[in-house]
């Protein structure tokens, strides 16, 4: 029996199962002891903050802070963040606020259904996969994956938001229909071939672990209740860890990131400094753009500069989307993606 694995065996199963079951235990301990479907602050502190916001900053590692990547395109890295963010501002302030969460919440929504068929790529590359049918139909079942518990949210509703409450649309139930039969028959097709392909001894375990995980964690913390704090837990548990095991695994041998996969001690320190920076970005969000979490009301002066302050402050967030959709290609020079 062949095992086609994405990092390793045991390093997809930790990656993209360990997150669904952390989360699932933390949902659960949650319920017992009695708190309601917010995420509060503990959660904020742990998923927000020291998960959510601190995988953004570990994109430096494989960017800036990558002397062979910031050689070959640091000019368009710094021309790309000055568009984000004028383009933020000009939003802000010719649409207003609800339509800049609108576009912000959509891109995010774009950039994590991305993600996971970046996986399945990936692992297919690993396995040697390379027949563009095959690809069609992985890159299809995984992003129906996802977006089936997405037009269930358009269609019935959620207490909370993905960035802020109310920044979806609303569908009608047909489209809901529509996304499960295309789901229902590309899932069908997906487990007969990788059926097939078990019987003649290939198990292809990262590719399955992918589309396994999406399917779970991404119903569950959004179809199976109305729980901002699932939904959290799940949702960016699942999308940070296997992220930035890979940037660790890309980024430069003598950087912090390449020595967290060697030792413990090194790991702890590394997330400790992603958690500082992700600290700093939600404490300035908090001072100056929303008050909560202990902070005051924002000042009138921030308050007077929001669509200068908004987009700045969103732009770690905008420009992870914008670099993760380049960073991974096997044309992009110097390349981070085996091939």
């Amino acid at each position: 029996m062949r095992v086609h694995a994405l990092f390793g065996r045991r390093a997809d199963v930790a990656l993209f199962a360990g997150p669904l079951l952390v989360a699932a235990l933390t949902v659960m301990a949650h319920g017992v002891l009695g708190f309601g479907p917010e995420v509060g602050v503990l959660g904020w502190l742990v998923f927000v903050v020291g998960v959510d916001v601190a995988h953004v900053w570990s994109t430096l590692w494989v960017s800036i802070l990558h002397r062979g990547q910031r050689e070959a395109h640091g000019v368009r890295f710094a021309a790309a963040s000055l568009a984000i963010y004028a383009t933020g501002v000009a939003v802000h302030a010719t649409l207003g606020a609800g339509v800049f969460w609108r576009v912000v919440a959509y891109a995010a929504c774009f950039h994590f259904v991305r993600q996971q068929i970046g996986w399945v790529h990936l692992a297919r590359s690993r396995a040697k996969e390379f027949d563009v049918a095959g690809a069609r139909l992985d890159a299809a079942v995984t992003a129906l994956a996802a977006l089936e518990p997405l037009a269930y949210w358009h269609v019935h509703g959620r207490s909370f938001g993905w960035l802020v409450v109310g920044d979806f649309v609303s569908l009608p139930p047909w489209t809901l229909d529509v996304v499960r039969l295309a789901y229902a028959a590309v899932a069908l097709a997906f487990l007969l071939r990788e059926g097939l392909a078990w019987r003649r001894g290939d198990v292809h375990l990262g590719k399955l672990l992918v589309v396994g995980s999406t399917a779970l964690g991404w119903h569950w913390s959004i179809e199976r209740g109305d729980s901002d704090f699932a939904f959290t837990a799940f949702n960016v548990t699942a999308h940070a860890a296997p992220y930035v095991y890979l940037v660790a695994t890309r980024a430069e041998a003598s950087t912090l990131a390449a020595a967290s996969r060697k030792g413990v001690a090194a790991a702890l320190v590394f997330v400790a400094v992603l958690a500082g920076f992700a600290l700093l970005e939600e404490g300035l969000w908090d001072s100056l753009v929303w008050g909560e979490h202990g902070f005051p009301a924002p000042p009138r002066w921030a308050l007077n500069m929001a669509s200068a302050i908004v987009p700045l402050l969103a732009l770690p967030q905008l420009v992870h989307y914008a670099l993760d959709a380049v960073l991974w290609r096997r044309h992009h020079v110097p390349t981070l993606r085996e091939a």
